[in-house]
């Protein structure tokens, strides 16, 4: 069964790069995904997504459903700006912190945690007890697990480039390709940095799996809510 592809509600930049001759690759790009996916479970395809650094050309997701039904029983927005995320990252569901320690944990200053803590209580994202400690809601917690992918025609080098820029928020990043030149480099380097390579149709090298910070698994999950209807109504009625 073919992975469905769905599309992102998000909006494209005038300025944005227009895909030529890489259409041609886009074929290969699914093939490869709906192969990755098989026997991952339920997942679908996103073509043109903007995550927490870069868009992608196609992202493909993988849903927790345990943890998504948990989010769409909670009715809360998806998070949007980078200082959202970095914040519930650094706390806990279960037990509150210090704003100190969160600032410690979430790379902020005291004063932007506070701010911002102060911001997503009012709309039921974070908890902040009589004392000053802060805790998130539960149900804040990536959804997706999420593989992106770079479709190019020869130019392996600028795909890598990229590619690695989507590993840095992605578990698993792979670059496409019609052809390419010099494939033992190619292979060589895509090892180095856990990157997948498909040349022609074929796979040359399996992506690894990409340690990811929390806040940046975070964001792009919330990306991904805030792109799609994965929640439904709330994703646009929601506070």
């Amino acid at each position: 069964m073919s992975v469905v592809e769905i599309r992102s509600s998000q909006s494209v930049p005038a300025h944005a790069f227009q895909p030529g001759d890489e259409l041609r690759v886009h074929h290969a790009v699914r093939q490869a995904a709906d192969e990755f996916a098989s026997g991952r479970g339920d997942s679908f395809l996103v073509q043109e997504f903007a995550g927490p650094f870069g868009r992608a050309d196609f992202v493909l997701a993988f849903p927790l459903n345990s943890r998504l039904d948990a989010r769409r029983s909670s009715e809360l927005r998806p998070l949007r700006v980078m200082a959202e995320a970095r914040l519930v990252a650094a706390l806990s569901g279960r037990y509150a912190r210090a704003v100190d320690e969160v600032a410690a944990r979430a790379g902020m200053t005291p004063s932007s945690v506070a701010r911002t803590a102060r911001e997503l209580a009012a709309t039921g994202h974070v908890f902040i007890l009589s004392d000053g400690r802060l805790r998130r809601h539960a149900a804040l917690a990536p959804v997706v697990r999420t593989a992106a992918y770079e479709a190019k025609v020869k130019e392996w080098q600028s795909a890598l480039r990229q590619a690695r820029h989507y590993a840095l928020w992605n578990r698993w990043s792979t670059v496409v390709l019609e052809t390419a030149r010099n494939r033992p480099d190619l292979v060589a380097e895509a090892r180095r940095h856990g990157l997948g390579v498909v040349v022609a149709g074929r796979s040359l090298t399996a992506a690894r799996v990409q340690r990811v910070p929390a806040y940046l698994r975070l964001m792009a999950s919330e990306s991904m809510l805030d792109a799609t209807d994965m929640l439904g109504e709330c994703s646009k009625d929601c506070q």
